[in-house]
């Protein structure tokens, strides 16, 4: 086998089209192009080809990578799970995942810490429905626990406060009692701890007697 003529592609100036034996063959990414040395005239092996293929879909499997990841930041598992939607094979996804993460574009804990501040901050979700969240986005448990332990139990009382008290303006009662069930299950739903809600109730209690 024979590279008989190297071509750089019109529509795109960053790959290169490869003829072997008079033949068009495939196209390569410049970067593998330039790696291997590829030349008219060079000798090649069905081997050194598959070699070079495997490369260029590792290549293309990081470039992908890094898209998605422009886009917004992601967990490994859905870095995984959106290169497998591409098709690419379970050994190239492993080297592209391996990639990213040792050059930092894939950081589980960094992630796990700025979605639970995002959490925290704008959803205002409790421990409960920050775990499941975080768990079906491949955050292992060891992890979710040691960055959810941190966050100061006032945090979430004063979150579960200011839920409970917009929720309270829509919301309909015939009594006190009524109104702590509601606010109750309300809490719970959004996924906070049953001792946290359990205050927040009656901190509410409070203040209503204070108004009243």
């Amino acid at each position: 086998m024979k590279i008989t003529n190297i071509e750089q592609q019109k529509k795109n100036k960053n790959r290169m089209s490869i003829y072997i034996d008079n033949e068009y063959a495939f196209g390569l990414n410049i970067s593998i192009y330039e790696k291997y040395n590829l030349k008219k005239d060079m000798e090649i092996t069905e081997e050194f080809v598959e070699e070079v293929l495997i490369n260029e879909e590792k290549n293309k499997a990081v470039n992908q990578g890094l898209r998605i990841l422009t886009a917004s930041q992601k967990t490994e598992k859905e870095i995984r799970e959106k290169l497998g939607v591409l098709d690419f094979e379970n050994n190239i996804i492993d080297y592209a995942v391996d990639y990213l993460k040792d050059q930092k574009y894939i950081n589980d804990e960094q992630y796990a810490e700025s979605f639970i501040n995002d959490q925290l901050n704008f959803n205002k979700d409790g421990r409960r429905k920050i775990r499941t969240k975080l768990y079906r986005k491949g955050i292992d448990r060891e992890t979710i626990d040691e960055k959810i332990s941190v966050i100061d139990e006032d945090v979430f009382i004063e979150n579960a406060l200011i839920v409970a008290r917009k929720r309270l303006k829509a919301m309909t009662f015939s009594d006190e009692h009524e109104r702590d069930q509601k606010i109750f299950r309300f809490l719970f739903y959004k996924g906070y701890d049953f001792d946290t809600v359990k205050k927040a109730v009656a901190i509410i209690d409070e203040e209503d007697e204070y108004e009243n």
